[in-house]
């Protein structure tokens, strides 16, 4: 099942703490992943993070709406003007592309 976390708060409440940590803890890596291909969210909020959830109790948190997000210099050397690399990387794939 997929809720984004503000509306599943509201429907069942404060999440545990261990399923909380767990949240944080994937977005994190999920906007670090974002800076190192030069991409800066700039509008985090509950309602903008997906949780979905897995028979298995596993949980994958999904960064959305990147609308005013904005792109800076990949923190690597590449050199991104080479539109063949740009194709190679994974970056800059569409999400169902990886």
């Amino acid at each position: 099942m997929v809720k984004r976390s503000k509306q599943r708060v509201q429907r069942d409440g404060p999440l545990p703490l261990s399923l909380a940590l767990e949240v944080v803890e994937q977005t994190a890596r999920g906007l670090a992943a974002g800076e190192e291909c030069g991409v800066i969210h700039r509008d985090l909020k509950p309602s903008n993070l997906m949780i979905e959830s897995h028979a298995s109790d596993q949980l994958l948190v999904k960064i959305i709406d990147y609308g005013v997000a904005k792109v800076i210099a990949a923190q690597t050397d590449r050199d991104l003007s080479d539109a063949s690399r740009v194709h190679r990387n994974s970056c800059f794939r569409q999400p169902g592309a990886i």
